[in-house]
C-alpha cells in the first residue's frame, strides 16, 4: 500500500489510489468514496421538502398573533356593521 502512495503523486480530490493487483502491470487505478444510494435520494428528497415547505410557509403562513389579531379586526368589524343597520319590519296589513 506504501508502494502504491508513492507511485501515485497526484490524488484526485476525495479520491484514494487502489491497490493495482496483480496482472494490472503497475497501473494506476483510484476509488472513489462509496455512497448509499438510498440515503442520498432520502437526504435530496427532505431538502427538496424543506425548500417547499419554505415556500409555503412564506406564501400561506401567518403567525398565531397575526392571525389571532386578524380574526378580532374581523369580529370588531363585523359588530360596527350589525349596530349600523336598521331594522326595518314591514308591516303587511
Amino acid at each position: 500500500m506504501i508502494e502504491t502512495a508513492r507511485r501515485c503523486t497526484k490524488w484526485i480530490s476525495g479520491l484514494t489510489p487502489c491497490d493495482p493487483g496483480p496482472g494490472r502491470k503497475g497501473r494506476r487505478t483510484v476509488m472513489g468514496d462509496l455512497v448509499n444510494l438510498n440515503k442520498y435520494r432520502k437526504s435530496r428528497q427532505r431538502q427538496s421538502e424543506s425548500r417547499q415547505a419554505a415556500i409555503n410557509r412564506e406564501k400561506f403562513g401567518k403567525s398565531k398573533a397575526e392571525a389571532a389579531r386578524e380574526t378580532a379586526r374581523r369580529t370588531q368589524e363585523e359588530k360596527a356593521l350589525d349596530e349600523k343597520k336598521l331594522d326595518r319590519t314591514v308591516d303587511e296589513e
